[in-house]
């Protein structure tokens, strides 16, 4: 009887652990890439929750959307790449889109609900990536009058 194992067997035994090997290193390379995709992506989410906030203090009585460009229909370019402090290589753009308020239109009021989109781009691996965030912000309580644009009550 023979004892241990041939040359041919050893290289099949290899063959099969390198086969092995490099498909687990490709899960890994396929994890990595999500991973690092999910970690930009919250933190675009963040950032625009972040930039919400920012809006919805810039949204006074005294804001008025006459002083920004318009893009399309009633949406108005609020900032262009705007830079964020402290987060390299994402950048924002905000937009802010009335709403109709029928009844403050009928009284000669300006508009106090806005659809305010932020889109966050940044790069990754080369290429470029963005995503974009919605919300309504209403414009907030006149300080000297502590009254709210829009119809009477």
């Amino acid at each position: 009887m023979r004892r241990g194992l041939t040359l041919i067997e050893i290289l099949v035994a290899l063959s099969i652990f390198a086969v092995g090997v490099t498909a687990v290193i490709g899960l890994l390379t396929v994890a990595s890439t999500t991973h690092k995709r999910a970690i930009n992506r919250v933190s675009a989410a963040w950032l625009a929750e972040s930039l919400f906030d920012e809006m919805d203090a810039r949204l006074t009585t005294a804001f008025d959307l006459a002083d920004f460009p318009t893009v399309s229909g009633e949406t108005r370019l609020i900032e262009r790449d705007y830079e964020l402090v402290g987060y390299d290589g994402y950048r924002a753009d905000i937009y802010l889109t009335p709403l109709s308020d029928p009844d403050g239109q009928a009284l000669g009021l300006p508009p106090h609900q806005f659809l305010c989109e932020i889109e966050i781009h940044w790069q990754l691996r080369g290429g470029a990536n963005s995503e974009r965030f919605r919300t309504i912000l209403v414009r907030r309580l006149d300080v000297a009058t502590g009254t709210q644009p829009g119809p009477p009550r």
